[in-house]
């Protein structure tokens, strides 16, 4: 039975990359542009549907952003219908997922299963894998407000014992030691071992089919995408407060994902799909991203009564209510949080009267030094509520990418995102019954 893995490098801009594999010689990435088959991908008209969480659910669920209605990162949880891993693991197919965004709970029939660090779905593996998850989960989440030892010994525990240290150990150290000045290093050193605990979770369960979803190339291009030495003729910088001019973190995180690529390039047998849900231009200018420093205190100090917040990706957290009287009075002082000029601090708040919730974005995306705010009808300086998060520099585009070492099935130039998703699953599933 031959054996196949996804791979989704979310967001990942392959015409940037293509450029960085000419200049840096990245191997992998050439022969995957080269000689694999591949393809385009198209998603939504609407820029507000171009989030990753909801067309990586378009990818699962075969359907559009307003035929499946999943727009909230976590929201699939709640999500009964059949999709993209379920049909496979219907079909008899071994299956395991690291990492995959907003894919539900899945747990129940997968060999093992490691949620995606922002949707609290429920973990499938060993004990120590579990607890190594819940770590990353923990990790992600507060890195904006501060590490907590025990976390940090668990996520190390896991490289250790789960992340092929001693055949990667002279990676892990670099990446190490880059991380301790150059934040961006960070996520590339996630990436790096959950790429690597995968394929110990893959050997380990002698699964037919797994996935892994690494995050870092999106985060990266995000926000350091106008330090890339490629783009030549962009008008506007980072300023050198946020980052050198001489740094590329473009640069750093392709090395990187090659050398991962080269890990799967050289699994026997095995049917490779890469596929990036979207991809990422640069930006006009940059664009600041904050994240509440304490969101309890936050919401406490607005005195809204609440049952439950639960921070989100970046910028986003849900709270929710014992009452709809309290869910209407919350959104009316969120709402109406604004600058000097009327600049929202929450411009986007969707209510969910039926589960009682706000699911709320902090927009806010101008410098907040020497900005009062209007609150409850006082003037506040906010800057001890925020945590500076990064400085955006790339927009999400609906032009995505596929690739695939198994010939004949990318027979078009371009396809929307959920037609790929179909096409893939019926083709691991072929393979499987056809060996």
């Amino acid at each position: 039975m031959k054996k196949s893995i996804l791979l989704q490098l979310n967001e990942s801009n392959f015409d940037l990359i293509k450029s960085y594999s000419n200049l840096l010689d990245l191997k992998s990435f050439k022969k995957i542009i080269s000689s694999w088959d591949s393809s385009f991908t198209t998603s939504e008209q609407k820029y507000r549907n171009l989030e990753p969480w909801i067309q990586w659910v378009s990818f699962y669920s075969g359907k559009n952003a307003d035929d499946h209605g999943v727009f909230r990162l976590g929201d699939n949880n709640l999500h009964s219908e059949s999709q993209f891993f379920e049909k496979i693991i219907q079909s008899g197919v071994k299956t395991g997922c690291v990492s995959p965004m907003n894919a539900g709970n899945l747990n129940e029939n997968t060999e093992f299963y490691i949620s995606d660090p922002w949707s609290n779905s429920i973990q499938k593996g060993s004990s120590l894998e579990v607890k190594v998850s819940e770590s990353i989960s923990k990790l992600v989440n507060e890195n904006s407000s501060g590490l907590s030892f025990s976390n940090l010994f668990w996520f190390g525990i896991g490289i250790l014992l789960k992340g092929s240290f001693f055949s990667n150990f002279s990676t892990y150290i670099y990446l190490f030691i880059k991380s301790l000045w150059l934040s961006w290093y960070r996520a590339i050193f996630l990436d790096f071992f959950l790429a690597n605990f995968h394929l110990n979770l893959h050997s380990k369960y002698k699964t037919t089919f797994s996935s892994v979803f690494l995050n870092c190339s999106a985060h990266i291009q995000h926000h350091y995408c106008l330090n890339s030495k490629i783009l030549v003729n962009k008008t506007y910088k980072n300023p050198n407060w946020f980052i050198s001019s001489k740094h590329d973190p473009l640069e750093d995180v392709y090395v990187i994902y090659d050398k991962i690529l080269g890990k799967y390039l050289n699994l026997e047998d095995h049917q490779i799909y890469i596929v990036t849900g979207l991809s990422q231009r640069p930006h006009n200018k940059p664009v600041f991203y904050w994240r509440l420093k304490n969101h309890h205190n936050f919401i406490d100090s607005l005195d809204i009564a609440y049952t439950k917040i639960e921070p989100r990706m970046t910028r986003d957290f849900l709270i929710t209510f014992n009452s709809e009287n309290d869910l209407i009075y919350a959104k009316d002082i969120l709402s109406k949080i604004a600058d000097e000029d009327n600049k929202k601090m929450f411009a986007e708040i969707d209510t969910r009267l039926s589960e009682k919730s706000l699911f709320v974005t902090l927009t806010y995306d101008e410098d907040i030094k020497d900005k009062i705010f209007a609150v409850k009808e006082n003037k506040v300086d906010l800057t001890d509520e925020l945590v500076f998060v990064s400085l955006k520099n790339g927009e999400h585009d609906q032009k995505g990418y596929v690739f695939t070492n198994k010939k004949g099935i990318l027979n078009f130039d371009e396809s929307s995102i959920w037609k790929i998703g179909d096409l893939i699953r019926d083709s691991i599933i072929r393979e499987s019954i056809e060996r």
